[in-house]
């Protein structure tokens, strides 16, 4: 990246500089600075995921997420 880009991105960071980079990235799709999650709950990520399909419109999402789970209870 240029000089003047890393610029113009640290102009939207709240003065002052004193954070964690482990933490904190630049969200390019909603040209913001975010913060990581401190704990993610895979649990509940999956649940989201699985209330946001679609029967109809995602069968083959659907069949190939049974399918995987069926072989991990196999195994």
């Amino acid at each position: 990246m240029e000089l003047e880009s890393i610029n113009k991105l640290l102009l939207k960071l709240p003065k002052p500089y004193s954070y964690d980079f482990n933490h904190v990235f630049y969200n390019f799709f909603s040209n913001s600075w975010e913060y990581l999650p401190e704990e993610i709950d895979e649990e509940d990520i999956i649940e989201r995921y699985l209330e946001n399909l679609n029967a109809e419109d995602d069968r083959e999402k659907i069949e190939g997420i049974i399918k995987s789970l069926q072989e991990i209870l196999n195994e």
